[in-house]
């Protein structure tokens, strides 16, 4: 009995060692969620792309773009507009310093043509080292902004790259993506927007693509 009395004693004596841990691990664990929810955050705030206004089709269609893409002089009379996203180019340890930029570029067109002959002509503006199908390395998605249809095509590869739309061969670009929409509005008809240049750089500023295009409204 003797013995039964001391083990009853030694656990109620545990257990009450124990109970003031419940608490501290149920604060901590607390601690931890809110570390992580400010980490979050923290991080959505980071990546928050800052836009600004620009029109289209003598004001008619309104849409922003990232400040962060450097507006160029349109190359020639068919672009309406350009820009130029840039990345900086880390400079491993041991090498010269230097400022270097990998540039991709971003033209808004108007368009003539249908939706699928675009698509193809496109398409065909690429060739694939292994000499597989363009197609199988080109994604088309549709969807409507504010009422406005608009179809949005990726296409990786070897771009041939030209000066002009009528110019002869270009320069082959390996490595290439090209991220483009097709805009279709009435009140200021067809629109391209392509961005296109190395792949790193156009993933880098797809984000930013993406919401220049949910940023389309029409100015009535």
């Amino acid at each position: 009995m003797k013995r039964l009395l001391t083990f009853l004693v030694a656990v109620m004596a545990g257990y009450a060692f124990l109970m003031p841990t419940v608490p501290m691990m149920a604060q901590e664990t607390d601690q931890k969620a809110a570390a992580k929810d400010e980490s979050t955050d923290k991080k959505e705030v980071e990546e928050k792309i800052e836009m600004t206004s620009v029109t289209l089709g003598d004001g008619r269609l309104e849409m922003k773009v990232p400040k962060a893409w450097e507006k160029k002089k349109p190359a020639n009379n068919v672009i309406e507009m350009e820009f130029a996203p840039v990345e900086k180019v880390e400079i491993k340890e041991g090498e010269e310093p230097q400022t270097d930029l990998q540039k991709a570029r971003m033209t808004i067109t108007a368009a003539m043509g249908s939706v699928e002959q675009n698509i193809e002509r496109w398409k065909g503006q690429f060739t694939q080292e292994d000499d597989s199908s363009t197609s199988d390395h080109t994604q088309v998605s549709e969807k409507k902004v504010n009422g406005i249809p608009v179809h949005i095509v990726s296409i990786t590869g070897t771009y041939d790259d030209r000066v002009g739309p009528f110019a002869g061969k270009g320069v082959s670009r390996e490595g290439y993506r090209m991220l483009a929409a097709i805009v279709e509005t009435k009140v200021a008809g067809t629109y391209f927007f392509k961005l296109y240049g190395p792949e790193k750089v156009v993933n880098d500023h797809e984000k930013g693509f993406k919401e220049m295009l949910e940023s389309l409204r029409i100015s009535l």
